[in-house]
């Protein structure tokens, strides 16, 4: 009963708020709109005036229909378009397009198996397609390929990526992948790998890179992999250490530099895991992580790379917006399971 009166009251703020946002937004809607920066700032304000207020209602940003409820609301009876999104964040539907055999799809579905990360549940939907027969469609967040070569698709994973998707391989390379060239250029451009005959595997176990800091791009699939629970629901402690990753690959960065090296030998200074970004025009992502017998480590280090390509901008509520003059956005630090600081970015606009 007291879950019940909790969650009564909890609604009835909600409505208390966002009836005190429409009094306000009604006001504004009345005084005679003069195109230029008082148009913009007076939409600004009101943003800023709405993030604030439905936060303070405890409103839950991650759930598309409890938003939009509030915000039609808002803007019911006026001109005004919106959108609003989750920023800096994993997303909470992953779509994946699988180029894999059957064992490499049984392995897929166990890594991106569903968890509560903060508050919100992030779902991965798998879909398997013909290993020879890849192809690269903006249906899916993330595309995944295991051990197999892409030669000839330069120009459609750049088309790809453009769009902001993400493409992780897990494969094992060898010298003579390096060696034709269209395969070459793959690797090279897109993943930012180069092969190293002068440095062989000492067989040594691998960690996250000391490089890694928590300005740098990278710092994310670190702290996702100590924040993501794993199978058993417990949580992996640093500093972990990777077994059975490299045989005889001899992987390095491209640029020859390590900020973009995610898992490496310390020893050797070779790479079992190289990830890309700003590749071509858009924010698409790349993860190259070296193959090997399956394991539980493997299999969250799967999902680590798979949540990371996808993105850090979670949709909650889409619109196509005319007319775009004012985002709002307000920061906010989750932190049940791990630290997580997201933005909140409200999009506003004029139908007309």
């Amino acid at each position: 009963m007291k879950g019940k009166k909790k969650g009564f009251w909890h609604i009835v703020e909600i409505v208390i708020v966002v009836l005190s946002i429409f009094v306000l937004l009604v006001q504004f809607s009345n005084t005679p709109r003069i195109e230029g920066e008082w148009t913009k700032n007076k939409l600004l304000i009101q943003g800023r005036d709405i993030l604030y207020s439905l936060e303070k209602s405890g409103i839950n940003w991650f759930d598309p229909v409890e938003v939009k409820q509030a915000l039609d609301f808002v803007f019911n009876g006026t001109n005004i378009q919106y959108d609003l999104r989750i920023e800096k964040t994993i997303k909470s539907q992953i779509r994946v397009a699988c180029f894999c055999n059957e064992d490499e799809y049984n392995i897929t579905l166990k890594s991106l198996s569903s968890f509560w990360l903060n508050g919100r549940k992030i779902n991965f939907t798998v879909f398997r397609y013909d290993p020879t027969n890849i192809f690269f469609s903006n249906l899916y967040d993330v595309t995944l390929i295991w051990d197999y070569p892409l030669a000839g698709k330069f120009g459609e994973i750049m088309q790809y990526l453009a769009n902001d998707r993400g493409i992780v391989i897990i494969r094992d390379l060898q010298t003579t992948d390096f060696q034709n060239q269209d395969e070459k250029a793959v690797l090279e451009d897109i993943f930012s790998l180069a092969w190293n005959e002068s440095i062989t595997p000492t067989g040594s176990s691998m960690i996250f890179s000391p490089a890694i800091t928590v300005e740098m791009f990278t710092y994310p699939l670190v702290r996702n992999f100590y924040g993501f629970p794993n199978s058993s629901g417990d949580n992996y402690q640093p500093p972990h250490l990777f077994q059975n990753f490299l045989e005889n690959e001899s992987i390095v960065e491209q640029e020859g530099e390590m900020i973009k090296m995610v898992v490496i030998e310390p020893d050797s200074g070779l790479a079992g895991m190289i990830v890309n970004t700003a590749i071509s025009e858009g924010q698409g992502r790349t993860v190259w992580l070296s193959n090997g017998p399956d394991s539980e480590e493997r299999r969250h280090l799967i999902k680590d790379a798979v949540a990371w390509a996808a993105g850090d901008v979670n949709p909650v509520v889409t619109n196509d917006i005319s007319k775009k003059l004012a985002v709002a956005s307000l920061i906010k630090l989750l932190h049940k399971d791990m630290y997580e600081p997201v933005e909140i970015v409200l999009s506003l606009g004029y139908l007309y």
